[in-house]
């Protein structure tokens, strides 16, 4: 049995539902690190989702499309966060760079619920800065501690003051020409027996860091955008 789990296809077998499509408020839409936004989103509570940290869920980011993101957030009360990095320039990135508090935009859950690895010794998140978002979900369903972040961003990249305590992570600077490079490195060095390991980001870094690492290793990869 293959331990490799990718969240493509498990987001692939999952059908949308689309007559549970909702409308939401945008609270506040704010920088991150380098191309990276947290947008904060109301929900009514009558809508009958219930929202958690780490499931997959759509937003209609223009007319008729709709990009897929995780929550990296939820409070019980119809409040969620999404976590978007802008590097793509697609249609999820000019919707985040945009967002502003009291946009309306519209949400859908997607059936298939958190595929954590919920039975890891640890969870070892490595990505792009799209695995913020990932790294903020499992902080929130994990005791002190089990969880370990490296995330790949510029060279220029700098924290807003906000946000950074919220995320059980550390920055590893990119090499511009070969994205996952310097993460891989750092992977392969960190990673043990029982460890869950989160790729997340654009193809050629899942693919540089999955071939860094040993081929029983129980891995989950995202792939957020083509690069």
């Amino acid at each position: 049995m293959s331990l490799v789990t990718s969240f493509e296809a498990a987001a692939g077998r999952a059908a949308v539902d689309e007559t549970r499509a909702v409308g939401g408020e945008v609270l506040f839409a704010e920088d991150v690190i380098g191309d990276v936004r947290r947008v904060a989103i109301a929900t009514p509570l009558g809508s009958g989702l219930l929202w958690r940290p780490g499931q997959s869920m759509e937003i209609e980011v223009a007319p008729r499309t709709w990009r897929r993101y995780v929550v990296a957030s939820a409070n019980g009360a119809g409040r969620i966060e999404v976590v978007v990095a802008l590097s793509s320039g697609g249609p999820g990135a000019w919707w985040a760079a945009t967002a502003d508090g009291g946009d309306v935009v519209m949400l859908r859950a997607l059936r298939d619920e958190r595929i954590f690895a919920v039975d890891a010794h640890r969870h070892v998140v490595g990505g792009d800065e799209t695995a913020i978002g990932v790294c903020a979900a499992l902080a929130r369903w994990s005791p002190v501690d089990a969880v370990v972040g490296l995330v790949e961003v510029a060279p220029w990249a700098a924290w807003t003051r906000s946000f950074a305590p919220l995320v059980p992570f550390t920055t590893v600077r990119r090499a511009l020409a070969e994205p996952g490079r310097e993460l891989a490195g750092h992977l392969a060095r960190m990673v043990r027996s029982g460890d869950a390991v989160y790729l997340v980001g654009s193809r050629p870094l899942v693919d540089r860091c999955r071939a860094a690492l040993p081929r029983d290793a129980r891995v989950i990869t995202l792939v957020t955008w083509n690069g």
